[in-house]
Order: structure tokens, then C-alpha cells, then sequence
């Protein structure tokens, strides 16, 4: 190591700077003048003067030159306090700003992100985990987040165990981000896309792993991005449909893996994509009750196209207590999942969540992250 890196690393580093106003005013005590006095001899504005004194404004050269006439001392005296003192704010003021981005970063699910190969391990190296997560996001500094993402994701109410946090859901939206700038689609095509959504419609299927890689497929020839990604820790989200360089992309959770949600959810934001609002972020948070109405419009999308109003209500009418015979008659009537049906039953009121079909009549996946 050279001689003048040891010297630096020995060098005394203080706690605290006077500041130079604090200085000066020993030396117009010392000199016996009053500020009045002092401030006619500079010929320098009284409020400038307090502004020195108190520490909000600094001693410039042109100052120093007058402290120097003033009180015999030389000009480089003043700069050089003045200079150390700026020095010594600005380290200051960037070991907080520093340490207050270390928790920033750990505010963050990292492991989670490592598990899915989406940020690599670092192991314990809070500034290195700093570095990646601005990478990721593709930002200088925790403010930028806070300044772009806060507008972005909202805040969540929590909702019995339902639980989401913004952040997770940042990056959760921040890896679709990065897929999507990497996918060469063709134009968006409004009337194709209809067409497709008829298509997987026509072939809803309890089988939907299978048809997982068919509907990807099917939605990329009418230039709309299908991804499925799984959920971060603490985000109770099942999808979300944004814009990205005139692309539309729909992300679905892997937080509900049953049957029902997952094509309730396609085609709740599939409907998004048809609404064409090309500068917002929908987020399908069922914690949260449903006010917006372009989600209104999207959940009787979704709920109508997999099972019409009026076979529903004709259904209801003669099966006021419907069991697993029932229900699973009036799915292949309709050309779905049993599960499909029993999820409208208990969204509308006529089943409870916790009834004993779910086990029999609900199909649950594990899906291909993608």
C-alpha cells in the first residue's frame, strides 16, 4: 500500500466540524465590535450576515477577502475552514443517506428473489444486495423508487389473512417488466385477441397445465405477452395487466393455484387488455373492495364469459342447494371445471368458501415459471 493511502487511513477523522459563522463570531467578539458594528465595516447586508453567522449561508471567496481586510487574516484562513466544514457536511450527509439505503434494501424479499434466480446470491453483503436491487429496478438511488413506484403501487388493506406489501409487488411487476422488454411479439391485434379469448374459452379445460404453453402461444399471435409468475412473499395478488412499449402484458399469480381463480383471473385481465387504458397498472387484489369501474366491468367479463348470466340463473333456480352431482352435470353442460362453477357459487353467496367440495370438485396446479 503506497505511504499516502496509510496516511489517509490514519488520518483524524472528527465527529463534528465547527462551522465557519461559528468562528467568525468569536472573532468579532474578540475584536469588541457588535454584529451592527461588523456589518457596517464589511459593508455587507445585516440579514447576509446573520445568515453567516447562524450557519445557513457560506463564506465565499469574495467574503473571505473582506474578512481578511477586516481582520488582518488571511483570505485561504476562511476558505480552507469553509472548505473542510463542506467537506465534512457532505460525508455526513452521505453516510446517513447510505445507511438509510442499506434499509431500504433490506426491506426487501431478497432471498425470495434469489430463490427464483431473478436477483443472484450475495450472501450477507448488505451493499452488494443495495447494488443489485437498484440494478434490477434500473434506478440511481432508493428516492427514484419512492418517486416512481409509490405512484405505481398502492398502499394495500390487509383483508382477514390477506396480507400484500407494495414492495413485493414492485418486484413482482419489475420481473414481468424485464421479460417483457426481451419478447418480440407481433403488433398488438384487437379483433385477433377476441378471437383467441373465444378460443381458449371454447377449450377451458381442468387438463391446464397442459394447456398452460397453448395459451401463451395462442395469446402471443394477437401480440399480447401471457406470463405466469409466482408470488413474492407477503402479496396476495392473483394478476395484473400493464402496458409496455404498446405491448400488452398480463401476469398471473401462482398465489391461488386452483382452477377456478386461475381462469377467473386470465379473463379478468384479459378484459383489461380489451379497455385499452395503455398508462395504468391493474392489480387484481381481492383483499380490497372493488370501487374502480373499469375492475367492476372486468369481473362481470370474466364471470359472464365463463358461465352466461342466464344459464347461471336457470341453474340456480332448480339447484338451490346444488351438490357435486349437480354441479359437475352443469359444468360439462357449459363446457368447464366443476371448480369454475363452485368458485361462482361461493363468489355470488350460495356455497361457503369452506364447504367440503372444494376438495373433490377444485383442481389445483403447479405451474411452469414463466
Amino acid at each position: 500500500m503506497a505511504s499516502s493511502e496509510k496516511l489517509y487511513q490514519n488520518e483524524y477523522q472528527p465527529d463534528i466540524v465547527e462551522y465557519p459563522g461559528s468562528a467568525l463570531r468569536e472573532y468579532i467578539e474578540e475584536a469588541g465590535m457588535s454584529v451592527a458594528e461588523f456589518t457596517k465595516r464589511t459593508g455587507w447586508t445585516e440579514p447576509h450576515i446573520h445568515k453567516i453567522l447562524n450557519g445557513t449561508s457560506r463564506i465565499s471567496h469574495e467574503f473571505a477577502l473582506v474578512l481578511e481586510k477586516v481582520f488582518d487574516v488571511p483570505a485561504r484562513f476562511w476558505n480552507n475552514m469553509q472548505n473542510q466544514f463542506d467537506e465534512f457536511t457532505a460525508k455526513k450527509k452521505e453516510q446517513e443517506s447510505f445507511a438509510e439505503s442499506l434499509d431500504w434494501a433490506r426491506s426487501f424479499p431478497y432471498p425470495a428473489l434469489v430463490q427464483e434466480d431473478w436477483l443472484p446470491d450475495v450472501g450477507g453483503k448488505a451493499e452488494k444486495k443495495l447494488e443489485e436491487l437498484l440494478s434490477f429496478f434500473g434506478i440511481g438511488s432508493p428516492a427514484v423508487f419512492s418517486s416512481f413506484w409509490d405512484e405505481r403501487i398502492p398502499a394495500f388493506k390487509a383483508s382477514g389473512k390477506l396480507e400484500t406489501c407494495p414492495k413485493s409487488v414492485a418486484c413482482w411487476v419489475r420481473q414481468a417488466e424485464r421479460i417483457a422488454s426481451k419478447a418480440e411479439l407481433p403488433a398488438y391485434n384487437k379483433m385477433r385477441f377476441v378471437e383467441v379469448l373465444d378460443d381458449i374459452r371454447a377449450s377451458v379445460t381442468e387438463d391446464l397445465i397442459q394447456y398452460q404453453k397453448q395459451m401463451i402461444t395462442l395469446c402471443a399471435e394477437a401480440g399480447v405477452l401471457l406470463l405466469f409468475l409466482p408470488q413474492m412473499p407477503k402479496m396476495a395478488i392473483g394478476g395484473v395487466t400493464f402496458w409496455q412499449n404498446g405491448m400488452p402484458v398480463i401476469v398471473l399469480s401462482l398465489r391461488w393455484n386452483s382452477d377456478d381463480h386461475i381462469w377467473f383471473n386470465f379473463f379478468h385481465e384479459a378484459k383489461h387488455v380489451l379497455q385499452e387504458v395503455k398508462k395504468k397498472l391493474f392489480i387484481d387484489n381481492p383483499g380490497e373492495a372493488v370501487e374502480d369501474p373499469k375492475e367492476i366491468e372486468a369481473n362481470n367479463y370474466a364471470a359472464t364469459k365463463l358461465i352466461d348470466a342466464q344459464s347461471y340463473h336457470r341453474f340456480v333456480a332448480t339447484n338451490p342447494n346444488p351438490g357435486a352431482f349437480e354441479i359437475r352435470h352443469f359444468a360439462k353442460e357449459l363446457n368447464v371445471t366443476p371448480g369454475v362453477v363452485l368458485g361462482q357459487l361461493q363468489h355470488r353467496g350460495l356455497v361457503s368458501f369452506a364447504s367440503p367440495l372444494n376438495r373433490p370438485l377444485k383442481k389445483r396446479f403447479k405451474f411452469e415459471n414463466r
